[in-house]
C-alpha cells in the first residue's frame, strides 16, 4: 500500500528518544516529491548524568534546524497498553465516549492518570468498526514533553513507536496487499512488532530492550535468543488474540542500529516463519542532503510520514491541556498578527493623508510663487483689455445714425418713392421726408419699416401727404415721423448722407 503524499509542503521530521540513541529522519515535501533531507542516529553518552540527553537534543536541534519544521516524537510501545476491539458504531463522537468510559478498565490507573486515544482500523459489517484503543500514563507524555522543552524543542505530536514502524514499511510498499506479515525493529527505544494482515494493522507489541548504539548493533548468542525469543512470544500474543487460524507468513526485519541479518537467522530458527531484512524495500524517497546511505530509521521515517501522508494510522498523545494551550497561543498570535497588520494599516494610511497634504501644500506654494510671478502682467492685461473695450465702444455704430439710414434706405421702393430729407434727433425722434407716386406706395413702405425688425422702426407713422407735381408728373409729399426715445443733439442728414 504506497503512502499518498498530502498537497501541504515544507521540512518535517520524526524523532525517537530512546535509551541509548535519538533517531532523527528528516523530509521535505514539495508538491508530490518527498526526500530525506538528513538520517542520523546519535548516542547517548552513558556518562552524561541526567542532563546527557537534553544537551545531545540541544545539540541534534541546532544541528538539523528543527525549530524551523514540524516536529512528531512518540513513546515506546512497552509503556503503552493498547487493545484492538470492536465497537457497535462508526459515529467517531460515539467511538471516543465509549473510549473514555472504558479505557480505565484496561490499566490499574484513574481516569485523571491517563490519557487514551484511539484510531479506527477498519469498518466492518452490521454498523461496526475495528478500533485500536490506546492507553498510557500522563506522567510518563508529560516527563517526554518536559525532556524536549528542556533542549528547547516543541513536538507537535506524541505517537507510539510501533505506529511509525507500520507507517514506514506497510505505507512504503515494504509489505504485499494481501497476506499477513510482522513487522519487526530493534530500534533505540525498545523491540517494536507490528502485525500487518491485507496490509491493515491489526496488533502491536513492544518490550523493552537496550540495543548497543556505539557497538553497532552486534550482539552475543545469548542477546540474540533473547531476542528471538521475544519476537516469538509476540507472534503467540497475536495468535491468541486473533485465533488458532491466524498465522503470520512472513517477518520483516529492521533495526535502527547495525545489521539485522545475523539476527535474521536465529529468528526464522525459532520462528519457523521465514525472516527478509531488506528494509530499503519501504524507502519509496529520494535521499539527498545529509542523508545517509543506510537504512532510515524505520519508528522514526514513519513518525515524519504523519506529516506528509495521507493515510497513516496515528494516535496523538499530547495532553487536551496543552492542545488547548497551543491554540489558545496561535489565536493570540494570530490576533496580535492582525493588530499589528491593522496598526500597519493605519499607520500606512497617516503617512498618506500627511503625503496628500504636503502635497496640496507644496501645490499651494507652486500656485502662490506662480501668481505672485504672473500678477504684474496679469493687472497690465487687465489694463489693456478696459483700453480695448473703451476702444471698441468707441467704434461701434450699434444704434447709430448710420446704422439707422441704412435700415430705412434698404426699404425703400425703387422707382416709387424718392427719399428727400431726414432729420435724426438720437433717442428722440427721427422724420423721413421724400416724394411718392401716391399714398399707397407711401403707406406700404411705412407698413414695410414697421415690420423689418428694427425695434425703433416699429412705432413709425405717416403724416400729412398733400399732392403735387415734379416734371409734370403728379406725386405726393409726404412725412414719416420715428419716434426714439431720450432727448440727445441733434445730428440732420441730407439724402446723399452729409449732415446738414
Amino acid at each position: 500500500m504506497a503512502f499518498t503524499v498530502a498537497k501541504s509542503g515544507g521540512d518535517c521530521a520524526g524523532l525517537v528518544v530512546g535509551q541509548t540513541a535519538v533517531a532523527l529522519v528528516k523530509l521535505r515535501t514539495r508538491g508530490r516529491k518527498t526526500v530525506v533531507l538528513s538520517s542520523t542516529v546519535d548516542p547517548i553518552p552513558e556518562d552524561g548524568g541526567s542532563g546527557a540527553v537534553a544537551e545531545l537534543l540541544r545539540s541534534i536541534a541546532a544541528r538539523e534546524g528543527l525549530g524551523r519544521c514540524r516536529l512528531f516524537t512518540c513513546i515506546p510501545r512497552h509503556l503503552v497498553t493498547t487493545r484492538v476491539i470492536d465497537f457497535p458504531s462508526r459515529d467517531e463522537d460515539e467511538i471516543a465516549e465509549m473510549v473514555r468510559l472504558k479505557a480505565p478498565e484496561y490499566v490499574p490507573y484513574s481516569a485523571d492518570e491517563i490519557i487514551a486515544r484511539h484510531v479506527m482500523l477498519a469498518k466492518e459489517p452490521e454498523g461496526y468498526s475495528r478500533v485500536m484503543v490506546a492507553i498510557v500514563q500522563r506522567e510518563i507524555v508529560e516527563n517526554h514533553i518536559a525532556v524536549l522543552r528542556d533542549a528547547g524543542i516543541e513536538t507537535e505530536s506524541v505517537g507510539i513507536s510501533t505506529l511509525g514502524l507500520f507507517n514506514a514499511i506497510v505505507h512504503g510498499d515494504g509489505v504485499p496487499e494481501e497476506g499477513c506479515v510482522a513487522l519487526v525493529n530493534l530500534g533505540v527505544g525498545g523491540l517494536d512488532v507490528a502485525v500487518a494482515r491485507d496490509a491493515e494493522l491489526v496488533f502491536t507489541r513492544g518490550v523493552e530492550m537496550r540495543f548497543d548504539c556505539e557497538a553497532g548493533g552486534e550482539m552475543d548468542d545469548d542477546e540474540l535468543r533473547e531476542v528471538a525469543l521475544e519476537v516469538h512470544r509476540s507472534l503467540d500474543a497475536y495468535v491468541r488474540e486473533a485465533g488458532r487460524h491466524a498465522r503470520v507468513e512472513q517477518i520483516i526485519l529492521t533495526g535502527d542500529v547495525g545489521s539485522c541479518r545475523v539476527l535474521a537467522g536465529t529468528v526464522e530458527e525459532i520462528t519457523g516463519v521465514s525472516v527478509t531484512t531488506d528494509g530499503g524495500r519501504f524507502q519509496p524517497v529520494a535521499q539527498t542532503g545529509k542523508a545517509s546511505d543506510a537504512p532510515l530509521p524505520p519508528v522514526a521515517l514513519g513518525l515524519a510520514r504523519n506529516a506528509v501522508a495521507i493515510g497513516v494510522v496515528q494516535v496523538d498523545f499530547t495532553p487536551d491541556e496543552l492542545i488547548s494551550r497551543r491554540a489558545s497561543v496561535i489565536f493570540r498570535r494570530f490576533a496580535i498578527r492582525c493588530g499589528v497588520t491593522a496598526a500597519l494599516c493605519v499607520l500606512l494610511a497617516v503617512l498618506l493623508v500627511r503625503e496628500r497634504l504636503a502635497q496640496r501644500e507644496r501645490y499651494v506654494e507652486f500656485l502662490d510663487k506662480r501668481i505672485a510671478e504672473i500678477e504684474p502682467s496679469a493687472l497690465e492685461t487687465r489694463n489693456k483689455k478696459k483700453r480695448v473695450e473703451v476702444v471698441k465702444g468707441q467704434l461701434d455704430r450699434k444704434g447709430s445714425a448710420l446704422e439707422f439710414l441704412g435700415d430705412i434706405h434698404k426699404l425703400v421702393p425703387q422707382g416709387k418713392m424718392v427719399l428727400t430729407d431726414i432729420r435724426f434727433e438720437r433717442e428722440k425722434r427721427a422724420s423721413i421726408r421724400g416724394r411718392a407716386l401716391d399714398r399707397n406706395v407711401v403707406q406700404d413702405y411705412v407698413n414695410a419699416l414697421r415690420s423689418a425688425g428694427v425695434p425703433h422702426l416699429k412705432r413709425a407713422e405717416a403724416g400729412d401727404m398733400p399732392k403735387t407735381t415734379e416734371r409734370s408728373t403728379p406725386v405726393v409729399e409726404f412725412q414719416i415721423n420715428v419716434p426714439l426715445g431720450a432727448e440727445n443733439e441733434q445730428e440732420v442728414f441730407a439724402d446723399d448722407g452729409s449732415a446738414e
